[in-house]
């Protein structure tokens, strides 16, 4: 009988500015969430978030089915604290998608805690999925 886990998994892959910006939009839950970037500042608002996506999208790909962002989800067991979720998330973004765009929020609408994670696929240094066009 051990303890109840993190867990972290992909949810799902976004191509485009507009599938982009409706994952953006369910995470801020239509902008009623403010948004924390990689650099510690916040996206507030839909007008915020779309200006957001318009920057981002002059890297995304010109291929059909290219993958321009991937939402993730960090999930803590019941009762966690939120703000120990948030410095993990921010923690681990920060270490594994270094020189990469993203966005998170925390959510705290369920029992347990959890935060919704955007990253760009894409950078200026690099490809987050090598041998992507």
């Amino acid at each position: 009988m051990g303890r109840p886990q993190a867990v972290v998994k992909v949810i799902s892959y976004a191509h485009g500015a507009k599938n982009v910006g409706s994952c953006i939009d369910y995470i801020s839950r239509q902008g009623e969430i403010a948004l924390e970037t990689e650099c510690g500042g916040l996206i507030q608002g839909r007008e915020e978030q779309k200006e957001l996506v318009r920057f981002w999208s002059r890297d995304f790909g010109t291929r059909q089915h290219s993958r321009d962002s991937v939402h993730l989800a960090f999930s803590m067991p019941k009762g966690s604290n939120p703000e120990v979720l948030r410095t993990a998330v921010r923690t681990v973004l920060a270490k594994q998608f270094s020189g990469h765009e993203f966005i998170f929020a925390i959510h705290t609408d369920r029992p347990h805690p959890h935060g919704h994670v955007v990253v760009k696929m894409r950078s200026y240094e690099i490809r987050l999925l090598k041998g992507e066009e």
